[in-house]
């Protein structure tokens, strides 16, 4: 799916494909999902990397592990968000 989503040239594929990477039941690949869409060396737009943390949020899978990504990432998220 990281794959799908690096050679999309479409904004609209590349949300689709954030949020079904939000939505993983499997913990390892959410994370996984979670630690690209907001590492800065993967050109995800500031725009799009929320997508995933607020499908995992949403999802029954991967509320609680969101909320501790979340947690972990709070720094990092306010110095790119603000």
């Amino acid at each position: 799916m990281l794959t799908l989503y690096r050679q999309s040239e479409l904004a609209e594929d590349r949300v689709s494909i954030l949020q079904a990477l939000g939505k993983a039941s499997n913990q390892d690949v959410l994370e996984r999902a979670l630690q690209f869409c907001f590492d800065e060396n993967n050109d995800v737009p500031a725009q799009e990397a929320p997508l995933a943390l607020m499908a995992a949020a949403s999802a029954r899978s991967g509320h609680r592990h969101s909320w501790a990504f979340f947690r972990a990432n709070l720094e990092r998220l306010a110095e790119r968000y603000g």
